[in-house]
C-alpha cells in the first residue's frame, strides 16, 4: 500500500491560507484543510486541531487556542470549527452579504464612476453575486419598490 502524501507545512503553496481581514475566505481555508485531511490521513480531532492552529497566522492562532472548544478533549474538530467561524461575522454561509454590503458597492461606485467596460463588468459581477445570494436567503426582495429602496442609484434601472 501506498504511503500516504505528508500534511504540507505552512506557508507552503499547497497550504491553506485565511486572511481574517476577508473572512470570507475562511470557508475555503476549512474546504482546503478537510481534504487535506482526507488525503494525509488525519483523523483525530486533537491532530485536526493542531493542523488549524498551524496554519493560521501567530494572531488568529492565539485567539483560537483560548476558545473552550480547542483544549477540551470531549469538544470535536466540528465544535472548534464552528466556534472559530463565530468569531468572524460573514465567514458563514447564512451571511454572506448584507443589504450594507450592497448600499457600500454602490456608493463606491458612485464616486468613482465606472469608465470601462472591464470595470463595468467587475461591477455587475459584484453586485449580481451580492444580490442573488440576498434574494435566495429571502433577505431582498426582486420588487421594483424594493430595488429602489436600496439606494437612489438604483431609480433608474428598473
Amino acid at each position: 500500500m501506498a504511503e500516504r502524501p505528508a500534511m504540507p507545512p505552512r506557508g507552503d503553496p499547497r497550504a491553506p491560507y485565511f486572511d481574517p481581514d476577508n473572512p470570507r475566505t475562511l470557508r475555503r481555508f476549512f474546504q482546503d484543510l478537510e481534504a487535506l485531511f482526507e488525503r494525509s490521513g488525519v483523523e483525530s480531532d486533537a491532530q485536526k486541531k493542531q493542523w488549524v492552529l498551524r496554519y493560521f497566522s501567530i494572531d488568529v492562532a492565539d485567539l483560537c487556542e483560548n476558545l473552550p472548544e480547542c483544549a477540551d478533549e470531549t469538544k470535536t474538530y466540528d465544535d472548534f470549527k464552528r466556534a472559530i467561524i463565530a468569531l468572524y461575522p460573514g465567514a458563514d454561509d447564512s451571511r454572506k452579504y448584507s443589504l450594507a454590503d450592497i448600499e457600500n458597492l454602490v456608493a463606491r461606485r458612485a464616486s468613482a464612476p465606472i469608465a470601462t467596460a472591464a470595470e463595468l463588468s467587475s461591477y455587475y459581477r459584484n453586485l449580481y453575486a451580492m444580490t442573488s445570494y440576498l434574494i435566495s436567503q429571502n433577505r431582498l426582495s426582486t420588487s421594483a419598490e424594493a430595488l429602489g429602496l436600496i439606494h437612489p442609484l438604483f431609480q433608474g434601472w428598473v
